[in-house]
């Protein structure tokens, strides 16, 4: 889970400028976490409260109120902690993007804003054990809130902290261990569970600790790594609990008060004011404090008998759980590593396992030879399993990976689950049946949202999870039509995970929060009935399964404060341990074919896959118990080392008091907020400065910008107002310009003799309406069609259509044969009509796409009749960002079509209007404007991305004619175009850079660079 408080990647563009000219700094971080998508044509609702606005759509409107009544109190018992609450309402946007479980906190001093994600936590989340997720989740981000927009009492800093995207001083120097470590030690005081309480924050920081792996201070505040963007959750809160227990809990308040003072300081200036040492220093300590402490805690398991099973597979990262089939020949696990995506992979179990690894190993195949070479050579020493090779794969569809593989009982299919793309944006997790052997994939849901599906015994149905509304229930998958049907109802007391039919296919075993625990209960899978069955000693248990012969369960147990394998008897309720590790075991699989069970073991690389034998290996003894001192605030520093390690023992905390709510109202427009910006275009017209006065709201619905541009050289300037509604199925945008283009003035890339298109002052005054829709249709059964077996096939679609109307005049000269004189007056109205579509297959991490564009325009101008067609095709083959693109346009004008309305090669787009509005103008950056001229235009590009940046070569012709050789360009450029981030109030933004160089014409040899940041409603 992850938590954003900064600026996002995607606003880099636009807030790079506004610092240059402003002079003052934006704290923008390195990479955007999880971006935050609205649906603003979806019912909205605000519910308010004294202190806060939430927007939602309908459908999470539950789960919203019920959070929003506990708001007011979570604000002032949060405010009590760190010393400080805005004094305005707060917006609170509640979505569902991806269908998982997310939140963060967007602390800008003007419209502070928190986005909360309703879908609640697995057991195995860092943040699983909670009394209820919306009270976890408001708590950890109001801290952010209530810690970061702490105002300056230095005047230079409180002029940027007024500016439409200021941030307070904290938000410009606290290090992410300290802003996320922070506010996760506030979530565990005000709640008594979270991270802070967890066995499984307390598994890894040991883990690491026996291991010398914990991060160095610097590497506190990374993501890079196995779990590294969670350490500044897990060590940055520990670090903070022993900092407030060695100089006392009102030491941060104080800390927070030396950054933001009158006297400017840097980070570790103001905390050796408070600490007495600068924190890399303090943090050693600390470091050394948990590795003592981690070696005594283990002495005990150790002392007792540790039984952590063989090792099968060293593997690293997020390993998933494995799945063996029915017949015990086969193992199924999703592997994964830091540099490539996820893969399902299928491995031989048992004894035709050894065909994979030591027979066939590459690697003993290299010491053989190495041995025959030189026979007093040594061969190196295997402390470990060789790593198997895969009988089968399934990759991921780019960067959604297949998960929770589980096996049908003929051992030929599996169930799996991946992300997939709404045509709304969202994604949600569908069920895809495998059949290895045949290289297929089938379907089997669409817009279902189940998770964790496991087939029944006689493979027509699924017991799986459906988490819609912040509510996660227990359904039922017909496998043949897809069609869902629930099982067992959630609530906002009790959401379910995990389910596994019984052998006889009578009942379900899953796993159900209650009362701020996790539990195992059996469902009858006919009537819904459930009863619970594991011990009631405050324990959390999950990943529950069935042993082969349905007389026991196996499941995790975090009795004695550490997750371990145990077994139930059901006919006896007696509960067996099976492992007992010094950090965590997970997943527990049994395997049909002798008595093992093969599970999850965490290690400071990943889970390592391993296999345990209870008759072989039995745990002797009682549970050994890690627990540190019952407090949610550490007394001492010693405790606050012991409270990293060993989970906290049972806290009391009290609740949050409702209260009533004081407003409840459709959306409508949303509260608005006002945000300046800057325009500016550099290349070879000229360079044009301008400003964008702009206005939306959280959910994106309305936005509004108002433009102006001061006259520059050849480029476009003026003015113009633009609004987009975003309320319905379709886009409609309005706007009023005035606008003018001087042609006349010499390009800074030739003399105006050499440019050979329009020579004078062209003028266009009115307004226009445009009416847009985009479709994405999820086509997958055309995949089978084009025999791309394993690939997914996206078919999208995007129509426009607009009319306008104004006043038009042109002035100066005209090069054409004639060379006459002109200084026309007279109205200007069009109407366009443009529809693309585009076909798109993915096949693992490569991305083959074909699009087809298509505009056709009509009007009237200075009297004279034209009409305009362009038509383009667009065919790529990418893999991870990389590969080839190919785009051809081809353009004509009516023969007697004005001059204005033909064809002109060369300048920047500028979004003064819509760009439909002006098709005649063929944007090539790197060219003057009206680098040529006529009724027929057509251009082809190549290129080739790579890590963001695109080398390309152009080909382009202009004139009254198709055909003759093409002029050519070569450059290499930067693009990024995003849609509005509504979030941070800034509208649609398009950030261009890039240097071109022209091969032949009259422009031969010259290179021009270009660069604009623009932005549309």
């Amino acid at each position: 889970m992850k938590f954003t408080t900064n600026l996002p990647k995607y606003a880099r563009g636009a807030t790079f400028v506004w610092c240059a000219i402003s002079a003052l700094s934006v704290s923008i971080p390195a990479k955007l976490l999880a971006q935050v998508p609205t649906r603003p044509a979806l019912p909205w609702r605000t519910i308010e409260t004294q202190w806060f606005r939430f927007h939602t759509p309908a459908e999470y409107e539950g789960w919203t109120r019920d959070v929003a009544q506990r708001m007011d109190s979570v604000r002032e018992r949060v405010r009590l902690v760190v010393g400080h609450a805005p004094s305005g309402k707060v917006d609170i946007v509640v979505e569902d993007p991806a269908n998982a479980t997310n939140g963060s906190a967007w602390a800008l001093s003007q419209a502070p804003t928190i986005v909360l994600y309703p879908v609640p936590p697995t057991p195995r989340s860092f943040v699983g054990n909670n009394r209820t997720w919306g009270e976890i989740l408001t708590v950890h981000e109001f801290a952010h809130i209530a810690h970061l927009t702490r105002p300056s009492r230095n005047t230079l800093a409180q002029l940027r902290q007024r500016l439409p995207i200021g941030a307070g001083p904290l938000v410009l120097s606290t290090p992410r261990w300290l802003t996320e470590g922070y506010a996760t030690y506030v979530e565990g005081v005000l709640t008594g569970s979270g991270r802070p309480h967890a066995p499984l924050r307390a598994a890894v920081l040991r883990e690491w600790a026996l291991a010398g792996a914990l991060p160095t201070y610097d590497a506190m505040s990374d993501t890079q790594g196995f779990l590294g963007g969670a350490f500044a959750y897990l060590q940055g809160a520990a670090f903070v609990d022993w900092l407030a227990a060695t100089e006392g809990d009102s030491s941060l308040t104080a800390l927070w008060r030396r950054q933001s003072a009158r006297t400017v300081r840097s980070f570790a200036s103001a905390f050796a004011g408070v600490y007495g040492e600068e924190p890399p220093r303090l943090y050693q300590r600390f470091v050394a404090d948990q590795i003592v402490e981690a070696r005594a805690q283990t002495a005990k398991l150790e002392a007792a008998g540790v039984v952590r099973g063989e090792l099968v597979q060293r593997l690293t990262a997020a390993t998933g759980d494995p799945a063996v089939a029915p017949d015990g020949q086969q193992l199924a696990v999703v592997v994964r590593s830091e540099l490539e995506p996820a893969r399902l992979v299928i491995w031989r179990n048992g004894a035709a396992a050894v065909a994979d690894t030591v027979v066939d190993s590459a690697r003993v195949r290299q010491v053989r030879r190495m041995l025959k070479r030189d026979p007093e050579d040594v061969a190196p020493v295997l402390r470990e399993p060789l790593p198997r090779r895969a009988l089968y794969t399934l990759d991921a569809m780019g960067a959604r990976s297949h998960e929770d593989p589980r096996w049908f009982r003929d051992g030929k299919r599996l169930l799996v689950v991946r992300q997939e793309p709404r045509a709304d944006g969202t994604l949600r997790p569908e069920l895809f049946e495998w059949t290895p052997e045949k290289h297929r994939l089938r379907a089997v849901t669409k817009g279902a949202s189940v998770r964790r599906a496991d087939p029944s015994p006689d493979g027509t149905q699924a017991a799986a999870i459906r988490c819609e509304g912040g509510r996660c229930d227990l359904v039922r998958v017909t496998l043949a039509s897809g069609a869902v049907r629930e099982m067992v109802p959630s609530s906002p007391a009790r959401q379910w995970d995990r389910p596994r039919w019984s052998p006889d296919g009578k009942e379900v075993a899953a796993v159900v929060h209650r009362d701020a625990r996790w539990r195992v209960a059996i469902v009858n899978a006919e009537t819904g009935t459930f009863r619970e069955v594991s011990p009631d000693d405050g324990a959390e248990r999950y990943d529950v399964t069935y042993t082969p012969d349905g007389q026991s369960l196996l499941y995790v147990s975090e009795h004695g404060g550490i997750p371990n394998v145990v077994r139930l008897d059901l006919a006896t309720g007696i509960e067996t341990s099976l492992t007992r590790v010094t950090g965590a075991a997970f997943a527990p699989e049994p395997v049909t074919i002798d008595t093992s069970v093969y599970f999850l073991h965490l290690t400071p690389e990943g889970f390592d896959l391993r296999r345990v034998v209870p008759a072989r290996t039995p745990v002797r003894g009682a549970v050994v118990a890690i627990e540190s001192p019952a407090a949610v605030r550490a007394q001492r520093a010693g405790d606050a080392v012991a409270a990293s390690l060993a989970p906290r023992g049972p806290t009391a905390v009290d609740s949050f008091p409702r209260a009533p709510l004081r407003g409840d109202r459709a959306y409508g427009l949303g509260p608005r907020s006002y945000r300046l910006l800057p325009g500016f275009i550099g290349g070879p017209d000229g360079r044009m400065l301008g400003g964008y006065l702009t206005s939306t709201d959280p959910a994106a619905r309305f936005t509004w910008l108002l433009h102006g541009v001061l006259p520059a050289q050849r480029q476009w300037y003026g003015g113009s107002l633009r609004a987009a509604w975003r309320g319905w199925p379709v886009t409609v945008t309005g706007e009023a310009f005035s606008t003018a283009q001087d042609l006349g003035h010499e390009s800074t890339a030739a003399p105006a003799r050499v440019v050979s298109g329009l020579d004078g002052r062209l003028q266009w005054s009115g307004g226009a309406v445009v009416v847009e829709q985009r479709r994405t249709i999820a086509a997958s059964h055309v995949a089978r069609t084009l025999h791309i077996p394993m690939a997914r096939v996206d078919v999208s679609t995007r129509w426009r259509a607009g009319a306008a109307g104004g006043r038009m005049r042109f002035a100066g000269d005209s090069l054409s044969l004639t060379d006459a004189r002109r200084n026309e007056v007279g109205q200007r109205v069009m109407g366009f009509g443009e529809f693309q579509a585009g076909l798109q297959a993915q096949r693992g991490a490569r991305v083959a796409s074909l699009r087809l564009d298509a505009h056709g325009a009509a009007g009237r101008t200075l009297e004279q009749r034209w009409t305009r067609a362009r038509a383009g095709m667009t065919v790529a083959s990418l893999q991870k960002g990389s590969g080839i693109r190919l785009n051809g346009v081809i353009g004509r004008t009516s023969s007697d079509a004005p001059l204005m309305e033909q064809f002109a090669m060369g300048g920047q787009s500028l979004f003064v209007f819509d760009p439909g509005l002006m098709s005649q103008r063929v944007a090539v950056e790197a060219l003057p404007s009206g680098t040529a001229l006529g009724t027929h235009m057509s251009v082809v590009r190549a290129s080739v991305p790579l890590q963001g940046v695109e080398g390309y070569f152009l080909g382009w012709q202009a004139g009254n004619s198709w055909g003759g050789r093409l002029s050519r360009v070569a450059g290499v450029e930067a693009r990024s175009t995003t849609a509005v981030a509504s979030i941070l109030r800034i509208p649609g933004s398009t950030a261009v850079a890039g240097v071109g160089r022209q091969l032949d014409g009259a422009l031969k040899g010259k290179t021009t660079w270009y660069v604009s940041v623009q932005f549309a409603p």
